[in-house]
């Protein structure tokens, strides 16, 4: 059961991580004239790639879990 919400909530996670990195590129684009938006925007982007770093490796952990601990699977 707990690894079955963790699979539906992963993919949750990595789009809003992946929003949040577009949507830096896209402020930083927009304000290139400031130099205070474009270290915020660079801050999004960093953020967000270092929590898509976590996301990803946290959905890799659970796979190898279910893959050496069968009992933890969804149809078990």
């Amino acid at each position: 059961m707990i690894t079955t919400i963790i699979g539906i909530t992963i993919p949750i996670a990595v789009a809003i991580a992946l929003f949040a990195f577009f949507w830096g590129v896209f402020r930083g684009f927009g304000k290139m004239d400031s130099v205070d938006k474009r270290v915020e925007a660079r801050q999004m982007l960093v953020w967000s790639l270092i929590g898509l770093f976590v996301i990803l490796t946290l959905g890799g952990i659970v796979a190898l879990f279910g893959t050496f601990l069968p009992d933890l699977q969804a149809g078990a």
